[in-house]
């Protein structure tokens, strides 16, 4: 179970625009990171493990990894042929999950879903305990949780598809003890402060000044 973020995201701007960012939420706000950064379901359908990364480095991985697995029934293995012979009695479904990672490798350039999440949203999950306030037609509120981390990476995303609004996230984790505030500015990250948590997310807004 991951560490929890606690996140507020301020939006304002055009109220046309608004408008647009809020259509394509929940009415909670929630699926923010898959409605306008949506992992390929390719990706999501696709087995993550072990024995998925196994068939990948036996069978396809072009490179000499295979001499380096870990498991002791591996040790002292000559060739990747003599491999392969073992891995298909061990694990008979090994060769066709490492094929879908191959695929995967080549058509996204990530194994899973869980890599790919990591790079373009920044966090491990789509958002959660989601709460969402419209303050006037040109500024809303978001609040909700993240899994480890903001979703930073995630929202220079919608940045910069909505580059008439203006972002506002400040963030606590208090589990690893970090907090901290980014701005995007006409579609790009103005800049990311980090602070001390202080474990109570209404006092990283008022240090940030979001209120």
């Amino acid at each position: 179970m991951p560490n929890w973020c606690m996140n507020r995201l301020t939006v304002r701007g055009d109220a046309a625009e608004i408008k647009r960012f809020k259509s394509g939420l929940g009415e909670d706000g929630s699926g923010l990171l898959m409605a306008y950064v949506p992992c390929p379901q390719k990706l999501i359908d696709t087995e993550s493990g072990s024995v998925s990364d196994i068939g990948y480095t036996t069978f396809f991985d072009p490179s000499e990894a295979w001499r380096g697995l870990p498991e002791p029934w591996f040790q002292g293995v000559q060739t990747r042929e003599e491999l392969q012979g073992i891995v298909r009695a061990r694990y008979p479904d090994a060769y066709e999950k490492g094929h879908q990672i191959g695929e995967n490798l080549g058509e996204f350039g990530y194994r899973t879903w869980y890599e790919w999440v990591q790079e373009n949203w920044g966090t491990t999950k789509e958002i959660s305990e989601n709460s969402l306030t419209v303050v006037s037609p040109t500024e809303l509120v978001m609040e909700f949780d993240s899994a480890w981390s903001p979703p930073i990476k995630g929202l220079n995303k919608i940045a910069a598809m909505f580059p008439m609004l203006d972002f506002n996230l400040t963030f606590d984790e208090p589990g690893m003890a970090f907090a901290g505030v980014a701005h995007w500015v006409n579609g790009e990250l103005a800049g990311v402060e980090e602070i001390e948590s202080q474990g109570r997310h209404s006092e990283v807004c008022e240090v940030c000044g979001d209120d």
